[in-house]
């Protein structure tokens, strides 16, 4: 029977995650965040559910609201619902605002839990690249180099771009 629970929770899980993708392409906002605050009251404690309402409501401009999504996606985070993917959201949404201390810790996370996908190795080169922490950013797009990325998130050329600027602002400080 516990092994029936497995195959239900991954199902949920991949229904999610396909519901958010039809509606967050569409940019039907609105809906989608109808649609799992639903999922939310039938199921308070799914992190996927409150990163997809956040992960919503950021293009919408609720930033307000996101970061209080994401908040609450933190809190029941954990076991078999575990996103693993919820480091890796919260960690690019507090980049965009400037909050680098607290985007490093999330973005560390999220390459303990996903170590092999490129996308979130690249953002968090980007991020060691702002404050010219320039070895983590060069470590972390040479790693992301090696990985398999079959849904083509980032592409070699962003890769290429990352370390072209972390070689060409090593020049400049040696060159002092």
């Amino acid at each position: 029977m516990h092994g029936g629970h497995q195959f239900d929770r991954g199902r949920r899980k991949k229904a999610v995650r396909r519901a958010f993708l039809r509606l967050a392409f569409g940019k039907r906002y609105v809906e989608a965040i109808r649609q799992f605050n639903q999922l939310i009251a039938r199921e308070p404690a799914n992190p996927q559910a409150y990163d997809c309402v956040a992960l919503d409501l950021e293009p919408m401009g609720q930033i307000e609201r996101a970061d209080a999504a994401y908040q609450r996606a933190l809190k029941v985070n954990q076991g078999p619902q575990l996103d693993s993917f919820l480091d890796y959201n919260y960690g690019r949404f507090l980049m965009k605002r400037n909050r680098l201390a607290e985007s490093k810790k999330h973005l560390d996370r999220a390459v303990e839990l996903t170590p092999n996908v490129r996308a979130v190795r690249y953002e968090r080169g980007t991020l060691n690249f702002r404050p010219e922490n320039y070895q983590d950013a060069r470590n972390d797009a040479e790693r992301e180099l090696c990985l398999q990325d079959p849904g083509n998130v980032n592409i070699d050329l962003q890769i290429y771009n990352l370390l072209q600027l972390v070689r060409g602002n090593w020049r400049e400080i040696c060159s002092w």
